[in-house]
């Protein structure tokens, strides 16, 4: 495995790796001092990719548990933390062991979730199966689970000691899975890197089938992920950029009981805070257009699915809403997002986003 990127943390720093043998990795990277291991995946991730890592840890570790819970967004609950919990506890698991988080977003932020509060935290490895995760989701600490309020309302930041990014588990992946990462990766480029959404265009448009990610472009989105994390860790003020798109989108999910899948409701979510940037801070409609032709050319949703009335609630159960006021992460053109008195989300008119909501019909 490649080394892609280093994140800086006020705690130390951590490497993120690429290749295609993560139990080997995995095995290679491992500090003698965790004598124990809690394999912790969703249903669908530990059965595929949980025995070989145990496998490839069982000469190095005196005890590999595998605990698995069942897949979905509706399953990402305090409730289902707590079982976890209560399975380590009983199994004896000591502070000097190791969490290693397997699979996708949700069952990355579970398990790291997990490991936070444990013991009052224990360390944790993240092993990075879906593109989402690779991306996004499996670097820079966030932790959490959903409640009936929103997405992600609960949770803390602890930050892994190394994130494996396992490219050979992109080949097994749906179609769709795939789609939500792109997702990531194009909001990605519109925050932080003109040149790389180019890139993404060009490749979106000779692209054959469901060809994955280039390892390249996979590799440029994680360096720009690292580097908004070590700029600002716990999100204090410039790492609200990672969440354009978001604050749409996790209303979508949360009024659609997650029917939407997360990287659908970023790529709308994405395409509604275009237009509110368009208003309030000057985001070219060409580069507006672009942004839709990206998304519509990878297979992703550009149109809200549901009225306005079925989100406006949720909108405001938004992590950066100030006030009762909904703030939005904004681009000021392609590659660099908008900025104001040290600032990364601004005030954003509930009327203006009924306005620019244009629902399919």
């Amino acid at each position: 495995m490649d080394p892609i990127a280093q994140v800086q943390t006020a705690g130390g720093s951590y490497p993120v790796l690429c290749g295609d043998d993560a139990p080997a990795l995995l095995a290679q990277l491992w500090d003698a001092r965790w004598r124990q291991a809690a394999l912790i995946g969703d249903s669908n991730t530990l059965p595929r990719f949980g025995p070989a890592l145990a496998a490839a840890l069982a000469p190095r570790c005196g005890e590999v548990l595998q605990l698995a819970f069942p897949a979905g967004e509706a399953h990402k609950t305090r409730a289902t933390k707590q079982q976890l919990e209560d399975c380590l506890l009983e199994a004896g698991f000591e502070r000097g062991g190791c969490v290693v988080g397997v699979g996708g977003g949700i069952a990355l932020d579970v398990a790291g979730f997990v490991a936070s509060t444990l013991l009052r935290g224990v360390a944790h490895v993240n092993v990075a199966t879906s593109l989402l995760a690779q991306v996004d989701a499996a670097i820079g600490g966030k932790t959490g689970v959903n409640t009936a309020q929103g997405k992600n309302l609960i949770g803390t930041f602890h930050q892994p000691r190394a994130v494996l990014i396992d490219c050979a588990a992109l080949a097994s992946l749906p179609a769709a899975e795939l789609r939500n990462g792109l997702a990531e990766a194009v909001k990605h480029a519109v925050l932080a890197d003109a040149p790389l959404f180019a890139a993404l265009e060009a490749w979106a448009d000779a692209r054959v089938g469901d060809a994955p990610l280039p390892r390249p472009l996979l590799a440029r989105c994680v360096q720009i992920k690292a580097e908004v994390v070590s700029r600002d860790e716990r999100e204090q003020a410039f790492r609200q950029v990672l969440n354009f798109g978001h604050t749409v989108a996790h209303a979508i999910e949360a009024a659609s009981a997650h029917a939407v899948a997360h990287g659908a409701a970023v790529a709308i979510g994405m395409v509604v805070e275009a237009r509110v940037a368009e208003r309030l801070c000057g985001f070219p409609v060409a580069d507006r257009e672009r942004l839709e032709r990206l998304l519509a050319t990878l297979g992703l949703p550009t149109a809200p699915p549901l009225p306005f009335a079925a989100v406006r609630e949720l909108l405001g159960h938004d992590k950066k809403t100030r006030a009762g006021v909904v703030h939005c992460a904004l681009p000021a053109r392609l590659g660099q997002m908008h900025e104001a008195a040290g600032r990364w989300a601004l005030p954003t008119p509930i009327e203006l986003l009924a306005e620019l909501w244009e629902p399919v019909r």
